[in-house]
């Protein structure tokens, strides 16, 4: 299927043959335990900056998921060994010494405490590195070792991939120095092969965020090898997945940086002003402990990337032995994989302006591709959720203002073409394996926003003034339209935003000319999930006085609409009577999201995010305060020492099962993928659970 795409590279996940064989484990099917497979030798070297750590403890962990699971569940110790005075390791995987891994599970490794130099040991220092698939060290052979380089960098990669993942027990009772590092992920976010079953009420899916965050670290630095090759253990310049992107490799080399202060020392508490307790100092979030290691930091720094930037960039300074660094402290820490296209079957299409994107419920990213804003030619792409390449479809001239973007559970994309400038108004069915436009559904008026619930029926509204505000289409009498006794009718301007809850309300924001208050309303279900019905007339409320440019909308995990407006996010909650929605208020508002928030979502933590269409085009999002945290994610190509930030007309925006947020870059020509920052999400908007994390 598809998804077996995602196989890309050493990091794949596991498909076809493989899930025939595993078939129980990481799938939630069944209840027989997986097999488990030989490894192979494991050898590597561990560093802090130029310095070899002697004496550090190294552990070689699997995870765990088994029904019970949760994030940061405990993990398998598989092998330990301590580093020499060179800082390598082997384990010995011969006699009674041999071990095995799980067929399923993925395979990590820390070391804990060591020495460099004439220090005393560091009780905190922590370094990581993620190896991937537990299959994949048992396909290495004796003579193709698998080979690890861990450093401050494999610490950054693994803190920002998979530090939604990361438990750290600091008094596990082994002593300082011998933190136990636990990685892991329920169920139903550890799929080998994502997959969907039913639908509506009955709709289930499984999603492989953890997975796909090993992967994001395998895109960051060349840490594993499994070919017998001592890995670089530099940071890339591209993805191994995509040559057509770029790492932001200097940023990296400061996370390096500022990671060597505290490693190569014999440590320190926050507050008492050594390196180690500046770092800890420096990387404590609000209303939180301060970490007491080094990676524990590192996650904080990925998390809460505006935190302290100055200070922790100049502990950079004094030890760049990661070089190239950046020059200058960035605007935040927050990190960006900016694709700037794909290259399928040896043919590369370029992002030159991706107007808008979504997610399918494995991760895939689609993204409807433009010449510029008022475009000549549409085009969709597809790519897995490390950037490795599913399709790329031939170009349109025929449907040409695509506008909505979204995925079905029966393996399609649509999309709307909003033709009030071209002639031809459409909803557009693509093929998700191939990108290929099966269907054209003929539509008035024009289509705008797109939504599509859990029965698959698609929503649509219309950015024609004076005309009804939401349409729908039933999959069920293929694709027909529905006629509503009431149907939700235009109050203020068009609606340029749709969004369907878990109940299937569906949530609409309206657009208003320059200084007019604009308005949120729901068409509310008067049925049930798995029989919808809607007789009564939108419910609306009034954004605050001034509120307009009303584009996006977004639904969080307890059930509120979250509608950009202007340069702020406005929370409605809802009024029930009997279950069916029947009035909506305005109750937050938080201020400086961005100018003019194009697009809205929720990550699994209820942090609300926004992208911008004008100023910056910083990406902002607000986790309960009421002005917004500000980002501009740095992009930095090949070399380059200074972060690239200057992302204009960010159209799109959503969030994946690993806690990747992925933007629509319009302006720049990029797709990016932000890592670190936000909770892992169900991806998809129509599996019926946005801003929940998948458990």
């Amino acid at each position: 299927m598809t998804q077996c795409v995602a196989a890309a590279l050493r990091l794949s996940l596991l498909c076809a043959s493989t899930v025939a064989a595993i078939s129980m484990s990481g799938c939630g099917v069944g209840t027989v335990a997986a097999p488990r497979i030989p490894i192979a030798s494991i050898h590597g070297r561990v560093h802090g900056g130029p310095n070899p750590i002697q004496g550090g403890s190294v552990i070689l962990w699997e995870t765990q998921t088994s029904a019970t699971s949760s994030y940061g569940s405990a993990a398998l110790q598989l092998a330990t060994a301590t580093t020499d005075e060179g800082g390598y390791f082997e384990f010995d995987n011969t006699g009674s010494g041999a071990y095995t891994c799980t067929i399923g599970e993925f395979a990590y490794i820390t070391v804990t405490g060591g020495l460099t130099g004439s220090n005393a040991a560091n009780p905190n220092s922590i370094q990581m590195a993620a190896i991937g698939p537990c299959i994949d060290l048992g396909n290495a052979s004796d003579q193709n070792n698998t080979e690890i380089f861990l450093s401050e960098l494999s610490t950054a990669a693994a803190a920002y991939s998979l530090g939604r993942f990361i438990a750290i027990d600091e008094n596990s009772g082994a002593g300082p120095g011998m933190q136990l590092v636990n990685v892991g992920a329920p169920l139903n976010n550890n799929a080998a092969t994502p997959a969907c079953t039913g639908s509506g009420a009955t709709l289930a899916c499984t999603a492989a965020g953890l997975g796909h965050a090993f992967a994001n670290a395998a895109n960051l630095v060349d840490a594993v090898e499994f070919d017998g090759v001592l890995p670089s253990g530099l940071a890339y310049t591209a993805p191994p997945s995509n040559t057509q992107a770029s790492v932001p490799q200097a940023l990296l080399n400061t996370l390096g940086d500022i990671q060597q202060a505290c490693v190569n020392t014999s440590g320190g508490v926050s507050g008492d002003n050594s390196a180690c307790g500046n770092l800890f100092k420096y990387s404590k979030p609000a209303s939180k402990a301060a970490p007491t290691d080094t990676l524990q930091a590192m996650i904080n720094v990925a998390q809460n990337p505006t935190t302290q930037v100055a200070n922790l960039f100049q502990l950079s300074t004094p030890r760049n032995f990661f070089t190239p660094a950046l020059t200058a402290a960035p605007s935040d820490f927050s990190l960006a994989i900016a694709y700037s296209g794909t290259t399928y079957e040896g043919i590369p299409t370029s992002f030159v302006y991706p107007y808008s994107l979504t997610l399918d419920y494995a991760d895939n990213v689609y993204v409807l591709l433009a010449d510029k804003s008022s475009p000549s030619y549409t085009a969709l792409a597809g790519i897995t959720a490390n950037g490795t390449s599913l399709f790329s479809s031939g170009e349109s001239r025929t449907y040409i203002l695509p506008v909505g973007l979204a995925t079905d559970t029966l393996g399609n994309v649509w999309s709307t073409n909003n033709g009030t400038r071209h002639g031809t108004l459409a909803l557009l069915d693509y093929v998700a394996a191939t990108g290929l436009l099966q269907t054209v559904y003929f539509v008035t008026p024009a289509p705008y926003a797109l939504a599509i619930d859990k029965s698959n029926n698609v929503w649509y509204t219309s950015d024609v003034t004076g005309q009804q505000d939401v349409f729908e289409l039933s999959q069920a009498t293929g694709y027909l339209p529905v006629s509503f006794a009431s149907p939700p009718a235009q109050t203020v301007g068009p609606p340029y935003g749709i969004a369907i809850d878990a109940g299937q309300n569906v949530w609409f924001v309206d657009d208003t000319a320059s200084g007019t208050t604009g308005l949120a309303g729901v068409f509310p279900n008067t049925g049930s999930v798995a029989a919808p019905a809607y007789a009564d007339a939108a419910v609306t409320a009034s954004l605050p006085s001034g509120q307009y440019a009303s584009v996006g909308i977004a639904i969080d995990g307890s059930g509120n609409g979250w509608a950009g407006s202007h340069d702020s996010l406005s929370k409605f909650t809802s009024s029930q009577t009997s279950g069916v929605i029947t009035s909506i208020a305005e109750t937050k508002t938080v201020s400086g999201s961005s100018s003019a928030p194009h697009s809205v979502e929720v990550d699994g933590a209820g942090s609300v995010w926004a992208s911008a269409t004008a100023g910056s085009g910083s990406i902002a999002y607000s986790v309960a305060g009421a002005t917004a945290i500000k980002l501009s994610p740095c992009y930095a190509p090949a070399g380059a020492q200074t972060c690239a930030t200057g992302t204009q007309d960010n159209r799109s925006l959503q969030i994946d099962s690993a806690g990747s947020v992925w933007v629509a870059a319009s302006g720049a020509g990029y797709v990016l993928q932000l890592i670190g920052t936000a909770a892992p999400t169900w991806p998809q908007l129509s599996l019926g659970q946005p801003g929940v994390e998948p458990q």
